[in-house]
């Protein structure tokens, strides 16, 4: 099950994370760009200070 919507002027996504999987920390960004430099620029910023899983 999925559900969209907006929040203070930002859509949001979520889903039901049902069967073995219970309430934890983890969480999924999707953001949406228009050329790999933009991507770069994000991706050095959200791992600043952190290490980047196998998933991103």
């Amino acid at each position: 099950m999925a559900v969209v919507f907006d929040l203070n002027g930002s859509r949001h996504m979520a889903l039901n994370g049902a069967g073995d999987h219970g309430f934890n920390e983890g969480i999924s960004l999707v953001i949406t760009c228009d050329n790999q430099e933009e991507i770069d620029h994000y991706w050095d910023r959200l791992s600043e200070n952190g290490q980047p899983g196998r998933c991103g």
